[in-house]
């Protein structure tokens, strides 16, 4: 592709429809969905991984954070340096929805998948969630850079 200039390759993959919200848990890594927040690199290489997320908090207090876990060894990808923060809500709780960008740059010597994780520390996590729907879901892709 030109937009991307020579070598460079990318793929976004169809998460397959609206998958429902996926609640954050509570102060401790989870991986959202394996089959649908993922990322599925094809060769060894260093790829920058991109998550667009729809995050919803609804009548509840706090924030979430995302990082990435690699699947070949179950690590996480360069420790507490890549944990992003996602979205906050500090008082006065209400009905909030927002899109979030992320983006990690990751290597492998072989090809490898990653998994997106969240955890929440919020008052109530059953309204802290990544949301899927007819208005929207969270796409994830990744772009080869060499």
């Amino acid at each position: 592709m030109a937009l991307l200039g020579g070598g460079y390759s990318w793929n976004m993959p169809v998460i397959g429809g609206y998958v429902g919200n996926i609640t954050s848990t509570y102060g401790s890594w989870a991986s959202y969905n394996t089959s649908h927040y993922r990322w599925v690199l094809p060769a060894a290489g260093t790829y920058e991984l991109v998550a667009s997320l729809r995050v919803r908090a609804w009548g509840s207090t706090g924030f979430t954070k995302f990082r990435i876990l690699r699947a070949s060894d179950s690590s996480a990808l360069g420790g507490s340096d890549f944990v992003k923060m996602g979205f906050e809500q500090n008082n006065n709780a209400s009905q909030i929805n927002c899109q979030i960008h992320q983006i990690w740059i990751a290597s492998c010597s072989a090809a490898d998948s990653f998994y997106l994780q969240g955890q929440a520390m919020v008052t109530n996590t059953s309204n802290h969630s990544l949301q899927s729907d007819g208005n929207g879901r969270p796409e994830l892709f990744w772009r080869r850079l060499n």
